[in-house]
């Protein structure tokens, strides 16, 4: 077996022996036993619900120490993303989950008309306190395990705080903010807990013994690879490739583009300036196109290394561009777009002379650079080799419990779209078809019809994300394919959610797509878009 198999075995092992360890060693030092009372009890919230929340230990941020400069602005734009399964107006209606309003202070499971889970009904007396709050939104399964709640959790206390300040503002008496002194309480009980497990890791740590030390050097090689690329920048990598890309692959790439730019010769400026004899043309250039002033400044030309950096991402490389693509982050995908811009020519530029692949260093010069890294460590037994065993230690440890979970939560969210197909086949499908043409611009969803500016949509439902073959998907697709923490495939939840707001669906890549407010719209185009298929999708 070689080196590097043998530290990632013993980081595995290493793991293995931190996380039993930890957890032999705590129960040791922190007991189970329930508090009487809360730490921080609000007038008129019951204790239990504190408790809870309380016992997730010092893995969970406490947060009443931030709601007090806490962003119910940031709150509410967080709570965009939940706003397919609940309501946040006054009276608003209970929908796949129940509605918010006056939810801080609220008995649990008892918003009058839903039927809640049995993980939450079996705790009546129980109200949603800050730290309640805090629990739930952190990791909804595993604060109310079996509950109906599929959403994977807020890991950001910071965000947290905003999300429940927001939640506190809906009412017309919102619950008062906690005192100084209860949140000196809770803080204090966080910092004890703390140092009780670090004392237990520590002593893990040193029973874990050197087997560590190689598995954290394995994982600082691999850091410093990734430094040593990122340092190096879009640009050497994407020009490297150049000598083997495939123009042709790159033609498909830019099918993506050609609702805003031209490639034929002398062909229109659209949204963005034709792009023929693009590579080696001088920035801000292109005649009868009006420019921002963020590529006028540029200055230079579009060579090689200015489109590898400004394809990748647009406004890191000129901020204040109109360019709204977020970019190509596949160095191949990347090459071969450029490889494909560059044949836009009747005289192409020469590749540059550093065009070609970058050997692979000797096994001497690989062995030097790694000896060169191990040195660069810090200490056996410093403060520093320590916390960076103890990270590594933790990465590993929360990723064999991630494997754990994603099954669980997977079944979760199988529960949820039998829910929405009950809904979805009581749609009206006709009403759908109308709705469907704000789609027509960009899509086609006739069986065989062609890719337009999105993919055709024919049997979308229950196909794998990104699944076209002959389609150049965007990176934002992706990387929704490569999300773990869905289905896999355009489920009801999916497509509802892309419908519902589609900004907040693909984050900051501005994909546009139309916005369906209304739930019974988006039920209705489910409806009709299942039926657009050889075999209408059901779960089953």
């Amino acid at each position: 077996m070689s080196l590097e198999l043998n530290k990632i075995a013993a980081a595995v092992l290493t793991g293995g022996v931190i996380a039993m360890g930890s957890g032999f060693i705590a129960h040791l030092l922190v007991s189970e036993d329930h508090l009487e009372e809360a730490v921080y009890k609000p007038a008129g919230m019951e204790s239990s619900g504190e408790q809870m929340a309380e016992a997730e230990g010092p893995a969970l941020e406490p947060v009443l120490p931030l709601l007090a400069a806490a962003s119910v602005e940031s709150g509410e734009s967080l709570s965009k993303k939940c706003t397919a399964c609940h309501a946040f107006e006054e009276g608003g209606p209970n929908k796949v989950g129940p509605g918010l309003w006056g939810v801080v202070g609220r008995a649990m499971a008892s918003h009058e008309g839903y039927s809640y889970s049995d993980a939450l009904q079996n705790a009546p007396d129980e109200a949603w306190s800050y730290s309640a709050l805090n629990a739930f939104l952190a990791n909804p399964g595993e604060y109310a395990p079996g509950t109906k709640m599929s959403f994977a959790g807020i890991a950001k206390v910071e965000d947290r705080a905003d999300m429940i300040a927001y939640l506190r503002s809906l009412s017309n008496d919102p619950a008062p903010l906690p005192s100084e002194d209860e949140i000196n309480a809770v803080t204090a009980s966080a910092e004890g807990m703390a140092e009780a497990a670090g004392d237990a890791v520590e002593g893990a740590m040193e029973a874990a013994g050197d087997a560590v030390g190689d598995a954290v050097e394995g994982a600082a090689d691999s850091m410093a690879d990734a430094a040593g690329a990122m340092a190096e920048g879009p640009a050497s990598g994407v020009i490297a490739l150049l000598a083997s890309a495939d123009a042709a692959a790159g033609e498909k790439v830019v099918k993506k583009c050609a609702a805003c730019h031209s490639f034929d010769e002398g062909g229109p400026n659209k949204v963005g300036p034709g792009l023929w004899d693009v590579v080696g043309r001088e920035i801000a250039s292109h005649e009868g196109y009006s420019y921002s002033s963020a590529l006028k400044d540029k200055g230079g030309t579009w060579d090689y290394a200015a489109l590898a950096g400004f394809l990748s991402d647009p406004k890191g490389w000129a901020p204040g561009t109109k360019m709204s693509f977020a970019g190509i982050k596949k160095d191949e995908e990347l090459a071969n777009l450029i490889a494909y811009l560059r044949s836009l020519s009747n005289d192409p530029e020469p590749l540059p002379d550093n065009a070609a692949a970058t050997p692979e260093p000797s096994a001497p010069a690989q062995e030097t650079a790694a000896e060169d890294k191990a040195a660069a460590l810090p200490p056996v037994g410093s403060a520093e080799r320590t916390a960076m065993v103890f990270a590594e230690a933790e990465k590993i440890q929360r990723h064999m419990e991630n494997m754990a979970e994603l099954a669980t939560l997977q079944n979760r969210m199988m529960e949820r779209e039998r829910m929405i197909e009950a809904r979805v086949l009581e749609a009206e499908p006709d009403r759908g078809k109308l709705l469907a043409q704000a789609c027509a611009t960009c899509h086609d969803w006739s069986e065989n019809g062609a890719d337009k500016i999105g993919p055709n949509l024919f049997g979308v439902l229950g196909r794998r994300i990104a699944g076209l073959e002959d389609y150049a998907y965007s990176d934002c697709s992706a990387a929704l394919a490569e999300e773990p923490r869905h289905l896999g495939y355009w489920s009801y939840q999916l497509f509802d959610d892309l419908l519902n707001n589609p900004q907040a669906f693909y984050g900051r890549c501005e994909q546009s797509h139309p916005e369906f407010a209304a739930p019974e719209e988006r039920l209705a185009l489910a409806a009709y878009f299942r039926l657009q298929a050889e075999r209408p999708y059901r779960i089953n």
